[in-house]
């Protein structure tokens, strides 16, 4: 099997791709926790480097240039971790279940957070369009439509639960895709509407997916959501 990302996720940063303001330095405990591991060994160290505001939403105190991938599949999880052991895609950790069971403080601690992440693919691309592992990117890839009637009540239109996370953790960069189709533009109004409110600047690219070696018939969305000072 192929240990690198599918190429929509190289498409996708290498045209979009921007240098990052700052690449905060690893630390040595950084680096010890940069390794594959189990979600659930590490929440209660991290609840000491979590803080309250006001509104009850959790902030860092620092974060750890490490990486959280989130997906449901258990095959996926593991080929994930053996590429995290391999050093192919940032270190971190795998949570293999859906992103509903996820709480703020599950995320809150990691400088790259992969919702429906797959085998890893947006962290391999992250990594060849040069962005450092401890910059502060999120990456998702929500699941495609199914049916021509698509809203947010929908229990397949799970963006509500990744934006949940996004309004509390507020990360610097934001990189996801859909399919191209009436539903997606009509998803992507919705992701638009709701990051702008939340002020971050935002960018849409409609590429052929022909240009990533897929089906020649099918378009793609990828965007790029930058949270604003």
């Amino acid at each position: 099997a192929p240990s690198g990302p599918g190429p929509t996720a190289f498409m996708a940063c290498s045209l979009m791709a921007t240098t990052p303001r700052s690449s905060p330095a690893r630390s040595s405990s950084a680096n010890s926790l940069a390794s594959s591991g189990d979600l659930r060994a590490h929440r209660c160290a991290r609840k000491a480097r979590l803080l309250r505001t006001g509104r009850g939403e959790f902030v860092l105190k620092e974060a750890l240039p490490t990486a959280l991938y989130n997906v449901n599949e258990a095959y996926a999880a593991s080929w994930t971790r053996d590429l995290i052991a391999a050093g192919e895609i940032a270190g971190g950790v795998v949570e293999a279940g859906p992103i509903r069971d996820l709480k703020i403080a599950d995320v809150a601690s990691y400088r790259q957070f992969h919702a429906f992440s797959g085998i890893g693919g947006w962290s391999r691309a992250l990594r060849a369009a040069g962005w450092p592992d401890a910059v502060n990117v999120w990456t998702g890839s929500c699941p495609c439509f199914s049916r021509p009637s698509r809203g947010r009540s929908d229990v397949q239109c799970l963006w509500p639960e990744w934006f949940r996370l996004i309004s509390a953790c507020r990360p610097a960069w934001i990189f996801g895709e859909q399919v191209s189709s009436s539903d997606g533009l009509a998803w992507f109004d919705v992701v638009r509407s709701d990051l702008e409110g939340k002020g971050y600047d935002f960018w849409v690219l409609d590429a052929p997916a022909v240009c990533t070696s897929s089906s020649p018939q099918q378009k793609l969305l990828y965007f790029v959501a930058y949270a604003k000072a």
